[in-house]
């Protein structure tokens, strides 16, 4: 199922033999492909097959990071018996219409989060191995239950057996709540499936991401962090602190009173723990703002969000902060992904 230029996002677990292919992933509701680098993390390495996603500034962003998948764009539009089969199909469909802070409207077509029912549409005709479903964790909550139900009820007609699990990015070390819920689903009766190389260990989120690790301003790579997945306590990191932001050099931090010990008070703990999983300093959550003011700094959101520096706010990329900040707010934090599907596969509970 492997296809010439098609990047592999994880290299390849050493366990695993030189003769054998990376499970091969379709992206659906794409976004900044947070899941699809937890995934891949939890895996030990997945080739990046295609991926999906009609916003015009995802699209851009793709189209840089992974130049050569191809952006099946808007999933009403896509004819599935012509997309190439995949092992796995990852999806974070929208949860406007399930968040408490949405409309309400539910998993009703016609809505955003409505495209659950292209999601289902991909999973009918292409049968992957495993789904992997992110969204809010009020889909488990809100109308009783009723939006969870559905999701494995379709599941079930289709013959996917079906678990889930809720998990909060502070329970992988980051310093802020983002409650989710991840499904993971595969055919009745599988008894194989995709799955982490035996006798090895996966990779963690910043090793997952193949073209994560090159940067596009500087074409070099980035460098590696560190495999850490701390608890601690609730705790959500605030940005009303006084600080003067200057430029950074030699990956130097920026100026900030925030970066001293102590400098910030009760969220200290998380803060420095949250360092030591992503691998690097906490940028200055506040950047000179267009009327002299301060704003929020959409690099401080990313670093918040586990993703390498300049990820997504790298100026090569061309992308707005309002851009930044839309496309970070509705992303998957890579670790909360890779230590969910990395508890699901412990247990059993997807094909490995």
């Amino acid at each position: 199922m492997t296809t010439t230029g098609t990047p592999v996002i994880g290299p390849q677990h050493p366990d695993r033999p030189t003769s054998a292919e990376p499970v091969a992933v379709g992206s659906l509701c794409t976004g900044i492909a947070g899941l699809d680098l937890g995934a891949a993390a939890a895996l030990g390495g997945a080739r990046l097959a295609w991926v999906a996603d009609n916003d015009p500034d995802i699209a851009r962003f793709l189209d840089a990071r992974f130049p050569q998948v191809p952006n099946l764009g808007d999933l009403a539009e896509v004819a599935w018996r012509r997309v190439e089969p995949v092992d796995i199909i990852a999806a974070g469909f929208p949860c406007e219409d399930i968040s408490i802070s949405g409309r309400g409207a539910g998993i009703e077509e016609g809505t955003r989060s409505g495209t659950w029912t292209h999601v289902m549409d991909a999973v009918r005709l292409l049968r992957p191995r495993l789904l992997i479903v992110e969204n809010v964790a009020a889909l488990r909550w809100r109308w009783r239950g009723a939006g969870l139900s559905r999701l494995l009820c379709d599941l079930a007609r289709l013959g996917y057996d079906a678990r889930w699990h809720c998990l909060r990015a502070r329970d992988v070390g980051a310093p802020h709540t983002r409650e989710r819920l991840f499904l993971a689903a595969h055919p009745r009766g599988a008894r194989r499936g995709p799955g982490p190389v035996p006798g090895g260990r996966a990779q963690t989120p910043r090793q997952a991401g193949g073209p994560a690790r090159r940067d596009p301003a500087r074409g070099r790579d980035q460098p590696r962090g560190h495999d850490l997945h701390p608890q601690l306590r609730s705790g959500c990191a605030t940005a009303d602190h006084s600080c003067s932001p200057g430029p950074e050099r030699g990956g130097a931090r920026a100026r900030c009173s925030l970066s001293e010990p102590g400098g910030w008070g009760s969220q200290e703990e998380a803060i420095r723990r949250w360092e030591q999983v992503t691998g690097r300093p906490v940028p200055c959550p506040l950047e000179p703002g267009r009327r002299g003011g301060r704003r929020l700094s959409a690099r401080f959101t990313e670093w918040l969000m586990g993703f390498e520096e300049g990820w997504v706010t790298d100026p090569a990329l061309g992308l707005s902060r309002e851009a930044h900040l839309r496309a970070l707010g509705r992303a998957v934090v890579p670790q909360q992904a890779r230590a969910v599907l990395d508890l699901l596969t412990r247990h059993g509970q997807v094909p490995s």
